[in-house]
């Protein structure tokens, strides 16, 4: 089965001006789906851009936020990590861990514990793992796990899905494709800039893999 990979930014009218700066940043010809003020608060909004992803044909959904910069090449570079790892996973292309592991380096991703995992800057999932997350939500299975407080975070409610589901780590791509181009306590240390090409380096660090796996 082929790669078709779905992208939104979830936003709202009210952030018209930050949402048209990122696309102009981040946007390449492939395009990316705007999911504006679907509900009526941040997380039904973002759950509402998740069901809009689920509903594509695709095979994997990719959802950012409307504040982001990116690698040249980050669609490549985040298709190479789903090729790479075929399994359901989950991919955050975004992360503020302050640095990598030699590990995680030479092999382009690193594993975090899920439960611990709340950063929804950059999240890529298979379809079928979205339309889990949503019928999990929708069977509000989350309020065995998030007061309503907690509720008011998507990446709370994300994290408590993975923890019901027992999902042991998500892969957080090392060098992270994505930056946050807001809140400095959002950065991605490790980021290596919009002129960094993503696709040649993770084309390259993977095909170094492959050759080693064949020795």
């Amino acid at each position: 089965m082929s790669l078709r990979l779905a992208t939104a930014i979830v936003s709202t009218r009210q952030r018209a001006n930050t949402l048209r700066a990122t696309l102009d940043r981040i946007n390449d010809d492939a395009g990316i789906d705007t999911i504006l003020d679907r509900a009526k608060t941040a997380t039904a909004n973002t759950l509402a851009a998740w069901q809009h992803l689920a509903t594509q044909d695709a095979t994997h959904a990719l959802l950012l936020h409307d504040d982001l910069d990116a690698s040249h090449g980050w669609r490549t570079a985040a298709s190479l990590l789903v090729a790479t790892h075929p399994q359901q996973r989950v991919i955050a292309l975004h992360t503020t861990r302050e640095a990598a592991s030699q590990r995680g380096r030479s092999m382009g991703w690193e594993p975090v514990g899920a439960g611990a995992w709340r950063e929804d800057q950059a999240v890529l999932m298979p379809i079928p793992v979205v339309k889990r997350y949503l019928e999990w939500v929708r069977q509000k299975h989350y309020r065995r796990y998030l007061s309503a407080e907690d509720f008011l975070h998507h990446g709370n409610l994300l994290a408590a899905f993975h923890h019901a589901y027992k999902t042991r780590h998500i892969m957080v791509a090392t060098p992270p494709l994505f930056q946050h181009a807001g809140d400095p306590a959002h950065h991605a240390p490790t980021w290596r800039g919009r002129d960094f090409n993503a696709a040649t380096h993770f084309r390259q660090l993977l095909t170094e893999r492959g050759g080693q796996r064949q020795r």
